[in-house]
């Protein structure tokens, strides 16, 4: 059915990412187009002959008319292979703004959520060869560093699974041979055409790229060898996180300033970044700019009085050698619910309830007039050690406009309480190494 050529490379490909455990069970994520179908057609072939199951999972994002008959395409074609297919469906409400970005963060948070409901480990990611080339080009022009110029790294690991790239080697015209060979048809995204995306403008420009030598093997090479210089500081950055951050449940952080005057700006930066990343759950870096200048007035102001930074407040603390930091306060919230009665609070909270969420109810910030309404209600809270820029931040559950419940405060203002569990799972880690892209 497949190539032994590409068999044999997809194997060695897949060895990098091993040990897998006994009769692993691999999702992939299939969008229709070429290059997803391809992938999910040779890990399959892969795992007939590892004693792997392969699952198909589609994300039908609702943006397009097309969608829903594309998640059913691929449901189609995979039956024919004897690969199993899910399709997962965004139930939220088309974006106003960053409709693009929306949707990526949502079907990752969706097929994440599917891999846990399943006890799936590992999910298949279908980036080939030009993919790491043009995002090399694109970080180039923006200007990043060694992070960015990595690209797009072969696998990184969430809470819950590993996103697994096996296809980096691949080019597309290797990907198409597959379906050629197989007279099997995919799906093209016409916003693939659309000279409004960058990433469109510079694949239009790559084969005269290749005229002066900068061809996507190359690029992709060079990738590789900046991946490689960054695992370094990556190292060095979650080793100075471990011995000078302490971590809160609630999800704020106190920095050792004393200490982070004193190592180099490259790993204080990151550091910086991390912990960004960490509290404020963004799902990309704060730009190296903004980074400097945070950098600058944490380290080279006589005193610092705190300020704003990528969804976070760095606040003075009573110590000069500490900076404390946390959420920035926003009154709405984003909830998506991952599988049964667990729901995602702002990208950062896993919250359990005994029952849905009916129509009436909702999980917002405590905000300052809840956190008036807690006291009123159970003055004793008052003596809570919570800073109160956390306590604002942090999840509560609304009934009617009401606070009814809030989360680590132990307040509960109903006779039957809805809140079950609750816990912090930031996207990022401040000490694993290899998780950003």
């Amino acid at each position: 059915m497949i190539d032994n050529l590409i068999a044999d490379k997809f194997a060695i490909a897949m060895q990098a990412f091993e040990p897998f455990e006994n009769m692993p069970r691999i999702a992939v994520a299939v969008s229709g187009g070429a290059d997803s179908l391809a992938l999910c057609i040779i890990a399959k072939n892969w795992a007939d002959k590892y004693g792997a199951k392969i699952i198909g999972v589609t994300f039908d994002h609702k943006l397009r008319d097309e969608s829903t008959s594309e998640a059913a395409f691929v449901a189609d074609a995979l039956k024919g292979y004897g690969i199993e297919h899910h399709i997962l469906t965004w139930q939220d409400s088309r974006p106003e703004t960053g409709i693009e970005e929306k949707a990526r963060n949502a079907r990752f948070t969706a097929l994440e959520a599917f891999c846990k409901k399943e006890h799936i480990l590992h999910l298949l990611v279908a980036h080939h060869q030009e993919d790491q080339a043009e995002t090399f080009l694109i970080r180039l022009q923006r200007g990043s560093g060694v992070d960015g110029l990595s690209a797009i790294l072969p696998v990184v690991e969430t809470h819950n699974i590993r996103i697994i790239r096996p296809l980096l080697g691949f080019t597309k015209n290797e990907l198409i041979s597959v379906l050629d060979k197989l007279n099997q048809k995919w799906v093209e995204d016409p916003s693939n055409q659309e000279d409004d995306y960058l990433r469109v403008r510079i694949r239009k420009h790559m084969s005269s790229l290749g005229d002066i030598g900068l061809t996507s093997k190359g690029l992709s090479e060079t990738s590789m060898r900046m991946a490689r210089a960054r695992g370094c500081l990556e190292y060095e950055t979650a080793e100075f996180c471990s011995n000078n951050l302490i971590i809160f449940p609630e999800g704020y952080v106190r920095l050792n300033l004393a200490n982070l005057k004193k190592v180099n700006k490259e790993i204080a930066c990151r550091v910086i970044s991390r912990i960004a990343a960490f509290v404020g759950a963004k799902d990309y870096p704060p730009r190296f700019k903004q980074l400097e200048r945070l950098y600058e007035a944490l380290t080279k102001q006589e005193k610092f009085e705190g300020c704003s930074f990528s969804n976070c407040v760095f606040s003075k603390s009573n110590s000069r050698s500490q900076v404390f930091i946390c959420s920035e306060y926003k009154p709405s919230a984003n909830l998506v619910k991952l599988y049964e009665n667990k729901y995602l609070w702002n990208d950062k909270f896993t919250i359990i309830l005994n029952a849905d969420l009916s129509e009436n109810q909702s999980i917002l910030p405590i905000g300052d007039e809840g956190w008036r309404y807690i006291l009123k209600k159970q003055p004793s809270l008052k003596k809570n050690k919570l800073p109160h820029k956390v306590i604002i931040t942090l999840p509560a559950l609304f009934e009617d406009g009401k606070l009814k419940e809030a989360c680590f405060i132990n307040f509960c203002d109903s006779e039957k309480p809805m809140i079950k569990g609750f816990l912090y799972t930031p996207k990022q880690s401040l000490t694993r190494i290899g998780l950003r892209e």
